[in-house]
C-alpha cells in the first residue's frame, strides 16, 4: 500500500460461498492442484468475484450497467 509494489496472489484459488452465501476464496484440493500443469489454465467455478470481468464499455452501458435494484451485497456473484 505504501509502495504500490506488485504482490502475487495464489494461482490455486477459486470463488465459492459459505453456508450464509457470503463470497469467499477457497484453495483448490491437492488433487486439483496436481492436475494443473499450467498456472494460467482456467479453474472451473460457478461464480466470479463481482466486477472482475472484461467487457466493452459501450456494450456494458447498453446492457444497463449493474442492477440498481440489487440490495444484497455479493449477489452479483450468482450466475443465471
Amino acid at each position: 500500500m505504501d509502495t504500490f509494489a506488485y504482490v502475487a496472489a495464489s494461482a490455486d484459488l477459486r470463488g465459492g460461498f459459505d453456508w450464509s452465501l457470503h463470497f469467499k476464496w477457497e484453495q483448490l484440493s491437492p488433487e486439483q492442484k496436481a492436475r494443473r500443469t499450467d498456472p494460467t489454465q482456467p479453474i472451473k467455478t460457478p461464480i466470479i468475484a463481482g466486477g472482475l470481468f472484461v467487457i466493452d464499455r459501450s456494450w456494458f452501458n447498453h446492457l444497463g450497467k449493474y442492477d440498481t435494484a440489487m440490495d444484497i451485497w455479493g449477489g452479483e456473484n450468482f450466475g443465471e
